[in-house]
């Protein structure tokens, strides 16, 4: 494969998707360990919620059309005949004349078709004077108005966020089917990189990439692997990428490049194949593929926003395809700031500030960490532009972390 024949983004993507496996193992776990993994099956519920006519707020259980007539000015006395909270099960039957207090949740006895506020009561004497009119129905849940038996609860390929382990909570399930968590593993390379908490001499940098890339992989669900930092020795590359096995991807940043010290290709062809080598994009040019038995690497730029915006605009897709979810990249249309240079004959990825409807370039380089960490979106300048001009329309993939 011969850097710098570069490959379209839409190409690069198209190719990558195709090398992915989605996952098929599925486990049943408990709903505390479910949190971010991919729903393997679809969920119905087994029972009503709620499972009795329940109180949307605190007021009086009445029939209706005992209400009927009741004005502010002339309002309908109702005799109370029981109290009843959250969690109590009623012992009387509401007949014509008659009400009951109930607390918000709280069970409607028989007989009760509606609950008039108690802000719409006055007291007296033991009795409710109703001053509003209401229809049936009204401040009140009939039993399975939430979520009806059999109903739809979980699709298959839904991520379980904690509205939606809530809603298993709340049909009574405890546990439920998901698909494993993919297994990435992430490894930094560089000589110059050192550790965070390590002690730093002139030439040596902070590794910025693999928090990052870690960070985001356990953000997507996945079980992550951090191999620790590689220098720039083929034996010790091999020797990283060789403990990766039996992970879904590893991701690999720097290195890819074609400097004295970027040893990827050459040392990725000994153990694989080096499937991509080069795309027609700015940054992220040098971006590399290849397979190993079974593990698809991902080698990003080393430039740390050269590095987040490749995870974004490539890897991202991968992951969600890998633990069998769907993704499709927020966006936005809106206007630039200011005017932009743009190279031209390649696709461009600009981290913008989003402010309003205007989108304002913040890339101070690829090497930069603010450039990324005060980004909003990602511009993306089509390869055909030399500029784009001040308040012209752009399109902005929004980041999502």
């Amino acid at each position: 494969m011969a850097y710098l024949k570069l490959m379209s983004y839409e190409n690069a993507l198209e190719m990558m998707m195709e090398r992915i496996v989605p996952i098929e193992d599925e486990r049943e776990v408990p709903l505390d360990e479910a949190y971010n993994m991919i729903s393997s099956r679809e969920v119905s519920s087994p029972t009503q919620v709620p499972s009795y006519p329940k109180s949307q707020m605190d007021g009086y259980a009445l029939k209706a059309s005992d209400s009927f007539k009741a004005t502010e000015e002339d309002p309908v006395p109702l005799k109370i005949i029981e109290a009843l909270d959250a969690g109590m099960a009623p012992k009387k039957t509401i007949g014509i004349g008659e009400c009951a207090y109930v607390a918000t949740g709280a069970a409607l006895p028989e007989g009760a078709n509606s609950v008039v506020m108690i802000e719409d009561v006055i007291l007296k004497e033991g009795e409710a004077l109703v001053t509003r009119s209401l229809a049936p129905g009204e401040n009140m849940m009939t039993v399975g108005f939430d979520i009806p038996k059999g109903g739809k609860v979980l699709s298959r390929g839904d991520v379980l966020t904690s509205r939606k382990v809530a809603a298993l909570s709340g049909v009574g399930l405890s546990s439920t089917y998901v698909l494993r968590r993919p297994r990435v593993a992430i490894l930094s390379t560089g000589s110059e990189i050192i550790l965070p908490g390590g002690r730093s001499s002139y030439g040596k940098t902070y590794d910025v990439n693999g928090a990052f890339l870690v960070s985001e992989c356990r953000r997507l669900g996945c079980e992550t692997t951090f191999l620790g930092i590689s220098n720039d020795n083929r034996d010790e590359l091999l020797e990283k990428i060789a403990s990766a096995k039996g992970h879904d991807l590893l991701l690999v940043s720097a290195g890819v490049s074609k400097g004295n010290k970027d040893l990827m290709e050459s040392t990725l062809s000994e153990v694989g194949e080096v499937v991509l080598h080069g795309i027609n994009i700015k940054p992220g040019k040098p971006t590399l593929v290849s397979s190993l038995d079974g593990t698809l690497l991902v080698g990003l730029p080393g430039h740390p926003t050269s590095c987040a915006i490749i995870f974004t605009m490539l890897v991202l897709p991968l992951i969600n395809k890998i633990r069998g979810s769907s993704y499709k990249f927020k966006s936005q249309n809106l206007k630039i700031e200011k005017r932009v240079v743009a190279t031209k004959g390649r696709k461009q990825f600009l981290p913008v500030k989003v402010r309003g409807e205007y989108a304002s370039p913040v890339f101070r380089g690829s090497g930069a960490i603010s450039s990324f960490l005060h980004a909003d979106g990602v511009a993306i300048i089509d390869e055909n532009k030399e500029f784009l001009d001040a308040d012209e329309t752009v399109k902005v993939v929004m980041l999502d972390d």
